[in-house]
């Protein structure tokens, strides 16, 4: 891995070494009261535990002497730095980190452990306190492990690289939204999201750490002391765990454009990073190259890592949000993000993917080891089932072999206040989830305006269907991450429609030219002034009746064995021809039953 050359502060002979080891991973830059009247003696101390949470990850608390029990800054790791070595059953060793923490269970250090394998396992807890050695923290302990959470950590297919799979190789495809916050009861708000997005049988949501939700660190704590922001922490133990129970995966953000933007949302004024609170950086751009706040942001890394690494819900980590709209140029950020990468490394056992967002097709970030996959964020309303298909072309240029998600979409940037006579997002919600997985994207379009549209008017049945097409064409033995993106011709209607292909198999979805919000717009705008003054306005739906549907680039010699037409709402089997031909220069030929808005088609080939 890269190194850049660090400027380094001017620090005593007795720090530097304390120092150094920070950016490799437990950055710290605050000096400390804490001295070891013996620095090698063991220090003494039980770890209590475990608890049993979740699916069956584990937590242990320490009961310990008082060299650490009360820190003067429990973050910093220059006062104490604490790790675990667990081995299992079978030979694996998973170093974690541990966390000071304030919550409902007490206040003091904890360590969590997600297991890979049941039986009997065995731990031993070290601490350098105040840049010291390493000492024995109490004795070795052993403990058993019964059940052991299953599908518990997402990576990359190791087959299929542009898709998502668990570790067993089972397939993951991230059906979702995102939910970045609540302004209201959080708990009570999460639980409810994720059990109606649940029900439709979504499984993914991103979440943001930002200042008025789970960030950790802003202007009421200052940097590099958590302890004002303890409830933020515990609250999102209690959002993971609900995720956890859900079945929702979680992309977490730990930074959002706003807080180092001068232009757009911007919070720079508010930030404790800024000198003109007495943070180290006159301007936000200066973040990712000054020491100082280098240090003191992978002390955060460190924490976040140490604190929900362990998550089964986890899916990934995000650096940033829409990075553009700051000042920070890609080529300062990108050493920085080496630099985060390896302290993310050091204390995330379980290596959870990584990525960002607000860079273009064709950036050199993407192409970085230190990214595990793309995403893309757009507000458009432009017909989805071309600008997804074109976005996803753009993206493939330049790294063919990485996921990519349209981790944000909408149809407007503003959300509006009150019903409109039409709902355009609606439709640009069921448009999104269905041409993104058509388009060849890892997982659906995951909309943006969770609170102010989709909860609000009871939009959660759009996820049923994609979900459950899903679902079918895996159990036919189609699953989405054997396709590419095939060329389709929709014959004989005002219809346009996506394909995948593979060698066994064809995903088709038809779509009316209507279905789109341009359209609908267009066609309320042709109404009479005293039909658009109505309340409320549904359009007049034609039938659709393709001539056929032709796909070409299938296997000589290959024939249809079967269609299965499903309805793209529902999810639910629905009536129409059953077969088809391909030609002998492998043209697929199929006949389309009449629709009225959509339309979706599984093809199996023998």
């Amino acid at each position: 891995m890269r190194k850049d050359k660090q400027v380094l502060p001017s620090v005593t002979q007795g720090r530097r070494r304390a120092l150094v080891k920070a950016l490799a991973g437990a950055v710290c830059i605050a000096a400390t009261d804490a001295r070891a009247a013996d620095a090698s003696a063991p220090i003494g101390g039980a770890w209590t535990g475990p608890v049993v949470k979740g699916s069956g990850w584990l937590e242990w608390r320490l009961d310990a002497a008082s060299e650490v029990r009360r820190p003067r800054n429990p973050y910093d790791p220059a006062e104490v730095d604490m790790r675990v070595r667990f081995t299992a059953p079978d030979g694996r060793v998973i170093l974690a980190t541990a966390f000071w923490t304030q919550d409902r269970d007490g206040t003091g250090w904890a360590v969590r452990l997600l297991p890979h394998v049941g039986g009997q396992w065995k731990a031993e807890a070290t601490a350098h306190i105040a840049g010291g050695e390493a000492r024995a923290l109490g004795g070795p302990f052993t403990f058993a492990v019964g059940t052991v959470p299953t599908h518990a950590r997402i990576g990359v297919h190791p087959k299929h690289r542009n898709y998502f799979a668990f570790e067993d190789g089972e397939a993951y495809v991230p059906v979702g939204l995102n939910l970045g916050w609540s302004t209201g009861n959080v708990i009570e708000d999460y639980r409810r999201w994720f059990m109606r997005l649940a029900e439709q049988g979504g499984n993914f949501a991103r979440l943001w750490m930002s200042s008025w939700a789970f960030g950790l660190e802003w202007s009421d704590t200052g940097l590099g002391n958590y302890g004002a922001r303890m409830d933020r922490a515990e609250r999102l133990d209690q959002v993971l765990l609900l995720a956890e129970r859900y079945g929702i995966r979680i992309m977490l953000c730990f930074l959002n454009h706003g807080a180092f933007s001068e232009k757009l949302n911007s919070e720079w004024a508010q930030n404790p990073y800024n000198a003109a609170r007495g943070g180290p950086n006159a301007k936000p751009e200066s973040f990712v190259t000054d020491a100082r706040s280098r240090a003191l942001f992978a002390r955060r890394v460190r924490y976040i890592a140490a604190r929900w690494s362990h998550s089964p819900a986890l899916h990934s980590w995000e650096w940033w949000n829409e990075i553009n709209w700051t000042p920070i140029a890609e080529d300062r950020l990108e050493p920085w993000l080496c630099e985060m990468t390896a302290v993310l490394a050091q204390h995330d056992p379980y290596g959870r993917l990584r990525t960002t967002s607000g860079h273009e097709a064709g950036s050199k970030i993407w192409a970085m080891p230190e990214i595990d996959f793309m995403q893309d964020h757009a507000y458009t309303q432009d017909d989805l089932s071309i600008f997804l298909r074109g976005r996803d072309r753009a993206f493939r240029e330049a790294v063919p072999d990485k996921p990519l998600l349209m981790a944000e979409l909408g149809n407007e940037t503003d959300a509006p206040d009150t019903r409109r006579p039409f709902n355009w997002d609606e439709v640009h919600l069921h448009n999104g989830l269905w041409a993104a997985v058509m388009s060849g994207f890892a997982g659906t379009g995951m909309y943006w305006w969770w609170d102010l549209l989709i909860d609000r008017f009871e939009m959660w049945p759009a996820f049923k269907g994609v979900s459950a097409f899903l679902a079918t064409a895996a159990k036919k033995g189609a699953p989405l991450f054997a396709h590419q993106p095939a060329d389709v011709v929709v014959e004989g209607a005002e219809a346009s429609a996506l394909a995948l292909r593979s060698a066994h198999s064809v995903l088709i979805w038809v779509r009316s030219d209507l279905l789109d919000v341009a359209s609908l717009k267009q066609a309320f705008l042709d109404l009479t002034f005293e039909e658009q003054a109505k309340p409320t306005w549904q359009p007049d739906w034609p039938k659709v009746t393709p001539g056929a549907l032709r796909v070409p680039g299938l296997s000589k010699g290959a024939r249809v064995a079967g269609v299965a037409w499903l309805d793209t709402r529902t999810g639910q089997p629905l009536t129409g021809p059953t077969g088809g031909t391909v030609s002998a220069d492998g043209q697929l030929s199929l006949a389309c039953p009449t629709f009225e808005r959509d339309i979706a088609a599984i093809v199996t080939l023998a």
